[in-house]
């Protein structure tokens, strides 16, 4: 039957606890494909949550052929607990962990509600949107499989999404299972997914939203939920790996390139330095890479990430 509707997922968490997750449905007047949106990973990347609130009003059943199934905030705890990358409840990533357990931690519980829906449709988009200390451009990613159904139909929906950077990462000699995220997951399940990426610093931008939501209406033209012609197509950069570069010292970091640039092998992209600046380390990279995300905040750990590349080779 056709129709919007709205619910939240239930699971019992390993204290006894309630787990709750929003989800959203609509259904079309006709026949087509499912396609779930799922934003919150993180809950403080407030762009991906923001944009896939937006498409779930602006879905309309008359016009739809298919379902859409939306999930706005996956990791409600953090979305509350302002807590970067994790669910505060167990520390753990939500993007670590999926397909996740009925049986497992907190986290895992969360994302097999979740995983549940994914399973069962035939495409994925997997959105952020620039955590607390993260400075990105708008990116599109895919994880190759060696399937080339999977893979062609996968960077098809990617270009849809007519972002300026595309990675395409290479198939690994085993694709994952388990413990990973969830545009991986649900490829090596032979779903086409894809991981899309606008915001910074978890504000919530008008302007990035408003890109994310163009996107995300474009990828639904694609696959033939909404009849409507597609945008103007858009050349991407395309990025083979992405990488990133790790802090060589604790202390303060300081970034000398910016989001977008085109840096080489070798090159210096900033510096560590203490609490009276004395000099800790020089850092360089290892790359010809586009820089897809800086971090922003100064403190970091030896061994934090400091940049996201997407590599030219």
């Amino acid at each position: 039957m056709s129709g919007k509707t709205t619910t939240v997922l239930t699971a019992r968490g390993p204290a006894g606890e309630t787990i709750e997750v929003p989800v959203g449905r609509v259904t079309g007047t006709r026949d087509g494909p499912t396609m779930l949106l799922v934003a919150g990973v993180h809950g403080s990347e407030y762009v991906g949550i923001e944009a896939c609130k937006r498409i779930f009003l602006w879905a309309n059943p008359d016009r739809l052929s298919g379902t859409l199934i939306t999930v706005p905030c996956l990791n409600v705890p953090a979305f509350y607990g302002l807590a970067a990358h994790v669910n505060p409840i167990d520390g753990i990533n939500p993007g670590r962990v999926f397909p996740g357990r009925p049986d497992g931690s907190y986290t895992e519980r969360m994302v097999h509600l979740v995983w549940e829906l994914a399973r069962r449709a035939d495409y994925v988009i997997d959105l952020h949107g620039g955590d607390l200390e993260e400075e990105l451009v708008h990116y599109s990613q895919i994880n190759l499989t060696g399937n080339a159904a999977v893979d062609d139909a996968a960077e098809g929906l990617a270009r849809a999404l007519n972002m300026p950077f595309f990675v395409r990462r290479p198939a690994p000699a085993e694709l994952p299972m388990a413990n990973s995220g969830l545009h991986p997951i649900a490829a090596s399940h032979g779903i086409p997914a894809v991981l899309a990426e606008a915001g910074s610093h978890g504000v919530l931008d008008e302007n990035e939203v408003s890109v994310l939501v163009g996107a995300l209406r474009n990828a639904l033209r694609h696959v033939g939920l909404i009849a409507e012609p597609l945008d103007p197509p858009r050349e991407p950069l395309v990025l083979c790996r992405f990488e990133g570069v790790a802090a060589p010292a604790e202390g303060f970091w300081y970034p000398t390139v910016g989001k977008g640039e085109i840096i080489r092998r070798g090159q210096r992209v900033g510096e560590m330095r203490g609490f009276f600046d004395e000099p800790l380390a020089t850092v360089t990279t290892g790359e010809d890479a586009a820089v897809l995300g800086v971090i922003a905040t100064p403190a970091r750990r030896k061994g934090d990430l400091l940049l996201g590349l997407g590599t030219l080779d």
